[in-house]
This record gives C-alpha cells, sequence and structure tokens, in this order.
C-alpha cells in the first residue's frame, strides 16, 4: 500500500473585488502554510501545486483544473492567485458559480514533482461567488440596484404594483373632485391607506389589505411604531430591549445553575443558547456512552490508526493537562454511535452547524459588523489559549474586544488527532466533528484557525480524533 504523506497547511481564501470596466477579475486569493511528512517548515523552496474546482460534491465533477509552482517564504507560507495558474482542464471564466456547491481541492508535492497529495478540500462559500455578481443584470436596465423601489400606479379604479399586486380600489376617493380616474400622480402607502400627493387619500378595502404584499427591497422602513397586534412589524429598539431581557434572564439561570448540562460521568457543562439553538459551551469529555457502556480508549498509535469502531483519547494521551480545559478527542465512529452525547441532545449534523454559521452572519456576530460573508470565527472563539495572530479581526487578534466571544460558545483551539495516531496543532485550531457522512471514509467537520476570521466547512478522515459540541434535541 502506498504510504500517505500528510501535509498541513492553515489557509485562507480572499476573494479579489477590484471591479473594472469589465467585470470583477476571473481569480481569487489562496494563502497556506506549508509543512512536510515529519510537520517541519517548508522553507524558501519551490513546491508544485494542483488545484481543482470540483461541482456539487467533494466526489463530483471536476470543472476546472490547473497548476503552479510557488516558492515558500521565510514562514513556509505561499500565495497564489487561483484562476491565473496554468490550465490543465476547464475554463475559469466559464464556471457558473450560481449552479450549486463548489468545492476546491488542493494537491501539493514538497519536493517539487507531480507525486501530488491531497493538501486539503474545503467546500467555498461566499469568496468566488463575488465573481458570480459581476453577472448579475438589473431589472430596469439602468446599471443602478439601488434605485429598485417598486412604483404604485393609479389607473381609475385599479391600484397595482410595478412587479405584482393589483388592487380594486372602492367607488370613493377622498380628494377634490373624488374621481379616482385621473388620480396618476405620486402615492405613498401607510397602513390600510394609499396617501395622493395632491393631499387627497384612498382607504383600502379589507380584502385588499389581507392580501398585500410590500418588498422594501432591501431599504429600511423607518418610524415605525412599538408593535401592538399580533402580526405588527417591531422597530429594532423593540426587539433590541426584548433581546437583553432575554439575555439577562440566561444570566440568571446560569447563576441559579439550572443552565447547565451532565454526561455519563457526571461532568458538567455549560450551555448557551444561540438564535433556536442550545449548544454545549465547552468540549465533550465523557468517557462512556449514554447508555454508561465505556468508550474504548485508545493511546496507542499504531491500534489508534487501525481503528474500525469508537475510540476515544486525552490530547498527547495527557489526561491532567488537557481534560478539563479541551476535553476529549473522538474518532468519528463514536460519534456515529448516537450514543456519545447525554440524553436528549446529540452531536450537531453538518446541517445544524450551517444553521449556526447563518444565524451569525445574519445576526450582526461578523468581526466587521456586516452581514454578508462568513467573519464569524471571533465571536464564537475563546478569549485565551491561541496563538497570536496580527490579522484584523482574526481569532488570535485581540482588536475588537466587543466581538471576542460575543455568542458564549467559547471554543478553544485543542488540536487534534491524526489518523496516524499522531497529536498536532493545539494552541492553533479547534476540531468539531459534524455526525454527517461525506464519504465512506470522510465525515464533515467545522474548524476555527488562529489566523482565521471565519469558520471553516470541511471534511476529514473517520479515523482522525476531534473535539464534540453537543445540541439540544
Amino acid at each position: 500500500m502506498k504510504k500517505i504523506i500528510v501535509l498541513f497547511a492553515c489557509s485562507a481564501l480572499s476573494a479579489m473585488l477590484l471591479f473594472g470596466q469589465d467585470g470583477p477579475p476571473q481569480a481569487f486569493s489562496y494563502k497556506a502554510t506549508i509543512k512536510d511528512s515529519k510537520r517541519q517548515a517548508v522553507v524558501m523552496k519551490k513546491v508544485n501545486m494542483r488545484v481543482s474546482i470540483i461541482q456539487g460534491n467533494p466526489d463530483g465533477v471536476t470543472v476546472y483544473t490547473e497548476s503552479f509552482t510557488p516558492t515558500t517564504n521565510h514562514y513556509s507560507q505561499i500565495d497564489v492567485e487561483i484562476g491565473r495558474g496554468e490550465v490543465l482542464s476547464g475554463i475559469f471564466s466559464a464556471i457558473d458559480w450560481s449552479a450549486g456547491n463548489y468545492f476546491l481541492k488542493v494537491e501539493v508535492d514538497v519536493k517539487g514533482g507531480t507525486d501530488y497529495e491531497t493538501l486539503s478540500v474545503t467546500q467555498l462559500l461566499s469568496v468566488p461567488y463575488a465573481l458570480y455578481a459581476g453577472y448579475v443584470t438589473n431589472p430596469d436596465g439602468d446599471g443602478d440596484p439601488r434605485n429598485e423601489l417598486q412604483n404604485l400606479v393609479l389607473n381609475g379604479h385599479e391600484l397595482s404594483i410595478e412587479k405584482g399586486n393589483t388592487v380594486t380600489l372602492p367607488d370613493e376617493v377622498n380628494d377634490a373632485d373624488h374621481d379616482p380616474g385621473n388620480e396618476i400622480q405620486q402615492l405613498s402607502l401607510s397602513n390600510d391607506t394609499v396617501f395622493l400627493s395632491n393631499g387627497g387619500y384612498i382607504k383600502l378595502p379589507d380584502q385588499a389589505q389581507a392580501g398585500w404584499n410590500y418588498n422594501a427591497e432591501n431599504h429600511n422602513i423607518i418610524n415605525l411604531a412599538d408593535p401592538v397586534n399580533d402580526r405588527d412589524a417591531a422597530t429594532k429598539a423593540y426587539v433590541d430591549a426584548l433581546e437583553r431581557k432575554v439575555k439577562a434572564l440566561e444570566e440568571m439561570i446560569k447563576a441559579a445553575g439550572l443552565f447547565s448540562l451532565k454526561d455519563a460521568d457526571g461532568n458538567t457543562y455549560n450551555v448557551v443558547s444561540i438564535g433556536s439553538q442550545i449548544w454545549m459551551a465547552e468540549n465533550l469529555k465523557t468517557t462512556r456512552f449514554n447508555d454508561g457502556s465505556e468508550i474504548p480508549l485508545v493511546k496507542e498509535n499504531s491500534l489508534w490508526g487501525g481503528a474500525s469502531g469508537p475510540a476515544y483519547c486525552w490530547y498527547n494521551n495527557d489526561e491532567a493537562g488537557f481534560k478539563d480545559m479541551y476535553g476529549g478527542l473522538y474518532n468519528w465512529y463514536a460519534v456515529n454511535t448516537g450514543k456519545l452525547c447525554p440524553s436528549g441532545w446529540h452531536v450537531p449534523t453538518d446541517a445544524e452547524w450551517t444553521v449556526l454559521d447563518e444565524y451569525l452572519v445574519a445576526n450582526g456576530f461578523n468581526w466587521d459588523n456586516t452581514t454578508a460573508g462568513q467573519k464569524t470565527a471571533k465571536s464564537l472563539a475563546a478569549t485565551s489559549n491561541w496563538v497570536i495572530s496580527d490579522i484584523p479581526g482574526a481569532v488570535g487578534n485581540t482588536d475588537f474586544p466587543e466581538k471576542r466571544n460575543i455568542s458564549g460558545f467559547t471554543a478553544l483551539p485543542g488540536g487534534g488527532r491524526n489518523s496516524d495516531g499522531s497529536f498536532s496543532r493545539t494552541g492553533y485550531g479547534g476540531y468539531w466533528w459534524s455526525s454527517s457522512e461525506a464519504s465512506p471514509v470522510h465525515a464533515w467537520y467545522r474548524y476555527i484557525y488562529f489566523s482565521f476570521v471565519n469558520v471553516i466547512r470541511g471534511y476529514n478522515y473517520k479515523l482522525d480524533g476531534f473535539s464534540v459540541r453537543c445540541v439540544k434535541d
């Protein structure tokens, strides 16, 4: 059997968004830190890379492949622009980024040849889709997406919206001449009343109000009263005040010791409510399944790499040094039993991790307060134990203190155990399993790295040892 050389890298993608007259550039940046099979930094050395973009799933159709021969710097880092390498197959500019999921597969030969080994296979999230934005058309053809407020048009008794509903108005129109036939003018809508620019107004019939749809086209609705009825819209101030009350109640529950969780060993865990989900705020450290049976403890490297069933360990086989802070490391076969978490809880699916990602982005947990792009790692990471980084917004940077662990998730860099039994990356990264299988030998997981601003979705060998967070059923 061919021996696999394991390559380690911390990588980052960033979109190139300098739009010119010809649209967005057909490329995006990829950075990685390269180490050899002995985990030694590959410094000032030319390496060969092969990059593939795969559609659908990690084992799907390869739509584009190119190669690079970058030279690592003094920090063993490489930096290439994907889309501008030596093309081996496909056309980068012809990729339809709107056609489902895409994955980036990176292979490297540190000896500069073509005996490639897989470095990573990672789903592309928001990065290249900036390229797709260059092909978005504008409904009115004027090239300006900011002016897409819909028109209201009154013609006789028919009030219509440019892109949808038509409402038949009552006979009586409250203006000077009471004639709806001549009211083609500027209109505004407020609750059940259409106001005319000449000072008149029209009360909408009940059936029109009930079926009315209004698209704000991403514009703010201002001067909104506090809600009174069940279906009233709420102001931001009203929602913020309600959120403060909920958080205060959570703190009271925590202080009373009611907001915690106990495993089969009797270990207790803090938990945190994030959006519609309740998560453990610590890594799992049980040695038994929830039915009381023992999880096999595997210390030997050879036995760990040859396991075909559930197994766990402590980092560096040092229970005293790592259990309380970082919890245990479990292979995916332990996850797949469905008995690893306490009763009423479970290891999150890949989809449930995505729910967490999307909630954090949409609700202002990005380090830069944007609600586009996934930059939420700082909001999930603990404020200590991470290797220092000088990258703005990164987990290991102490900038933007108001965003650090604002979610209460308290992710720690517990590292992991590789499929060959070796341990690595404590202090640098935290890795958490999902319960979702990616292939017969791989499963999906999430990881946070000290120099990243985003939470990475990827898949890895089921034999690897990762941390586990449980989510409430």
